[in-house]
Formats: structure tokens, sequence, C-alpha cells
């Protein structure tokens, strides 16, 4: 019974659907600012003659590779850090490196969730 206890008392807390969407639009807006503001440098630097279609994929190569490095080097993006959020496993434990790597290219992996930092 007491082990019972134990585990209820050290469970984690699932983080509110608000955070889990803000931790991601601050994730966007970082990318945002670091993918476009270089892009608009080269443009107005040089004369492209094919234009913009480029850009998009550079910004979604950029949150890719964001979200790669966040995730599966240091387990968390800026903006989870900055919601109070973390991810674990289904058993609220820390994410493995095969869970990092998924949840890094997928945003919600199987078994992956947002949890609060307490």
């Amino acid at each position: 019974m007491e082990d019972l206890l134990d585990d209820i008392a050290r469970s984690e807390t699932p983080a509110s659907p608000t955070k889990k969407y803000l931790s991601g639009w601050t994730d966007a807006f970082i990318v945002a600012i670091l993918t476009l503001g270089p892009a608009y440098i080269y443009l107005f630097s040089k004369t492209p003659k094919d234009g913009l279609p480029w850009l998009h994929w550079f910004v979604i190569g950029g949150f890719i590779l964001y979200r790669f490095i966040s995730v599966f080097f240091f387990g968390t993006t800026l903006g989870m850090r900055m919601m109070g959020v973390k991810l674990l496993n289904r058993y609220e434990e820390k994410l493995s490196t095969k869970e990092r790597l998924l949840a890094s290219f997928f945003i919600l992996a199987k078994g992956v969730e947002y949890y609060k930092i307490k």
C-alpha cells in the first residue's frame, strides 16, 4: 500500500493544452526570427532571379533542425523551457534515445507527453 501511495505522490502533472500550444508557437517564432532574418538580408544584398520560392523550405528546414538539436541533445526546446513543460514517456520517465529521436521529428510521438516542470 505504501508503494502505491509513493507512486501517486511522485506522479507528474500533465501540462495544460494552452502551455503545449504556446510552447510550440514560441518555438515557431524563434525559428522564424532565426531563419527569416538571414533570408531577408540575403535578399536585400542580392537580387535572386527566382524570388522567394525556396524561402518556405528554408524555414521548414530550420524548424526541423532546431527541434532535432534541442530535443535530441538537450531534451527540451526554448519554448518548452519558457512555458515550464517537459517531455516524458508513458511511464513518466526521461525519454530514451529512441524516444528523443522520434519526438524531435514528430511533435507528439507515441507515448511521449508534455508535463509541468515542478
